[in-house]
Formats: C-alpha cells, sequence, structure tokens
C-alpha cells in the first residue's frame, strides 16, 4: 500500500494548517507586542486610578490644611487671675471619666463639671473663661479642650516652680456599640505639645480630615496670603 492512498483530503487540510502554524503565531505574537507596547503607553491611565489619584489629592489638601491650623494657633496669654483659675492637670483623669460616664448614661455631659458651650470659631480661639471645660458640640462628636497648670509634672519632678500651662483638646464619640470613648488629640499648639491624658487614646486629626473639617471653622481652613506665597 502506497503512503498516497492513505492521504485524505482531511489530512492535506490539516498538513496545510501544520505548515501555517508558525507563520500564525508569528503573527500572533507580533500583535500581542504591538497591543501590550499601546497598553503600556496609553492604559495605564485608566479613569479608575485618575479618580484614585484626585481623591489622594484631595485627602491630602486636607490633612495640610488641618496641619496648617494646628501649627498656626496662638494661645492668649494670660494674667495672674486667669492663672489663678485653671484647674491642675492631675485632676483630667476624673474628669474624662466622669465625662464619659454621664454620656453613657444619659447622653450629656454632667451637671457638676463647670462646662460652657461655644462656637468653632470661639473654640479654636481657646480664649472664653480658661476656668471652665470648653465644648464644642457638632453632631455626633464632643470636642473638649481645658487650660490646666502642669502640677502631675511639677509633683513627679518635685520641682518648686511656677507650674507650666498646658492644653488639652479631648473628643468624645459613640462607638458601635453605643459606648461612648474618649481621645486626646496629639500635635503642638503654639510650640507646646497637646497634653494626653491618662485612660485615652492619642488621636491624630490630620488621619481624619473628613471628620475634622466639621469641627474646624472653614475660615481657619483656608491658607492666608502669606502661606500661599510661601
Amino acid at each position: 500500500m502506497q503512503w498516497e492512498e492513505l492521504v485524505t483530503d482531511g489530512h492535506v487540510n490539516a498538513a496545510k494548517m501544520r505548515a501555517s502554524r508558525p507563520f500564525i503565531l508569528g503573527l500572533g505574537l507580533v500583535i500581542f507586542l504591538f497591543g501590550g507596547a499601546l497598553f503600556g503607553e496609553y492604559g495605564q491611565f485608566d479613569p479608575a486610578s485618575i479618580s484614585l489619584n484626585k481623591n489622594e489629592q484631595q485627602i491630602e489638601t486636607r490633612r495640610e490644611a488641618i496641619d496648617r491650623v494646628f501649627t498656626s494657633i496662638k494661645l492668649t496669654a494670660l494674667d495672674d487671675n486667669a492663672k489663678a483659675k485653671l484647674a491642675p492637670a492631675y485632676e483630667l483623669p476624673v474628669i474624662v471619666e466622669a465625662i464619659l460616664s454621664a454620656l453613657n448614661d444619659t447622653g450629656k455631659l454632667p451637671d457638676t463639671l463647670p462646662v460652657v458651650s461655644i462656637s468653632k470659631s470661639e473654640f479654636w480661639q481657646f480664649s472664653s473663661d480658661v476656668g471652665k471645660i470648653q465644648l464644642l458640640d457638632v453632631g455626633k462628636f464632643k470636642l473638649i479642650s481645658a487650660r490646666v497648670t502642669d502640677e502631675q509634672k511639677q509633683r513627679r519632678y518635685n520641682v518648686r516652680v511656677p507650674a507650666d500651662e498646658r492644653l488639652w483638646i479631648g473628643i468624645f464619640r459613640k462607638g458601635k456599640d453605643s459606648k461612648w470613648q474618649a481621645y486626646s488629640l496629639s500635635g503642638r499648639i503654639d510650640g507646646k505639645g497637646l497634653l494626653s491624658v491618662e485612660g485615652t487614646d492619642r488621636l491624630n486629626p490630620a488621619r481624619y480630615p473628613v471628620t475634622f473639617e466639621k469641627l474646624i471653622p472653614k475660615a481657619l481652613l483656608k491658607p492666608s496670603k502669606k502661606q500661599k506665597e510661601s
């Protein structure tokens, strides 16, 4: 039997396909490489990534604005009468505990504490009655500040000098378990580090720009002409 008799039309077509396969594969490889080059040049900035970059830029702008607020605040100098009204820093843990207990029981601050409710602009000036606890109530957040004397530091080192003045800014919010939680803001105001109260976690405002935009006046968030130039 001759080999030609075993070769059908199907075998012939198959042989032709096998013969042309290297050419097809080569053409496919060229198309693939060309398409990859196009994607590498034009496809890396897809709409999703552009949107993400814009969001990141907006968040970074907000963070810079909040940092700028903290670094630009200057505390009003206190006279001797005002300094005499300041509470000692070592009382703050007790005050925080009393506030948390009252908030979890009644949703309000305790009546026994000298609390004064003020506006956003007044709060960030830190110049209201320094003998009282300042309260800024905005939605689900309660921002509290107190100017105190650093008697706790005095006692620790037994230094007999006039107590230094410190500022504490706390924020209270209701958690997912419906319990109120307390935090001490971190950062520096007027060249001094903010006081941290024992029993509270430290919280960097710049890490939560969306939240703190609601708590800080818009006028403070806008850079001044001098800041824009620098």
